[in-house]
């Protein structure tokens, strides 16, 4: 049900592309077959980090996850804890590709598949610590607006409380339409 649904949803990304430079059919990971889809594994990879450091912070074992099957060496955790700010990075992606504040000539195509050139890798940093320490994001429970670290960091504290039964429910951030 998963991948119907996320074919379904990457389907229509080409109609919210403006930028005509880049193209987009369908989301493929390992190696990545465009620059969008490597554009996308990075961030992707940008999110879990964030995310692993913040179990860490708060000592829960990120490899124990509730979605995700637990294999050797994967932060189930971790990916179980993300999917609710893939919008986010989705949104933060789009808007690099349709603003044209990235470009085909910051990618380049290595026997492992399509990568971001080395020499773009600061511009994409810079952009990421912007939308993910600056930007501001309204989270309801709190009733303002916080960064997108923030948010996480309250809802991964707020999961650690709903663990240990200082709390009785979790209600991870959504975005409400």
């Amino acid at each position: 049900m998963e991948g119907s649904k996320s074919r379904e949803y990457f389907s229509r990304w080409n109609k919210i592309i403006k930028n005509t430079n880049f193209i987009f059919t369908k989301r493929t990971k390992h190696p990545p077959e465009d620059e969008i889809n490597a554009l996308m594994s990075l961030c992707y990879t940008f999110l879990s980090c964030e995310i692993h450091t913040f179990c860490n912070i708060v000592a829960l074992d990120p490899y124990i996850g509730f979605l995700h099957k637990e294999y050797y060496g994967r932060p189930s955790l971790v990916c179980d804890l993300m999917e609710a700010y893939r919008p986010f990075i989705d949104k933060f992606i789009l808007n690099l590709i349709n603003r044209k504040e990235i470009k085909k000539e910051d990618f380049e195509l290595q026997p492992n598949g399509i990568e971001f050139k080395l020499k773009s890798f600061g511009l994409l940093m810079e952009k990421w610590n912007n939308f993910f320490k600056t930007d501001l994001f309204y989270y309801g429970i709190l009733d303002k607006k916080i960064t997108l670290y923030k948010i996480i960091e309250n809802d991964i504290r707020l999961f650690t409380k709903y663990l240990i039964g200082e709390i009785n429910e979790f209600k991870q951030f959504t975005i409400k339409t």
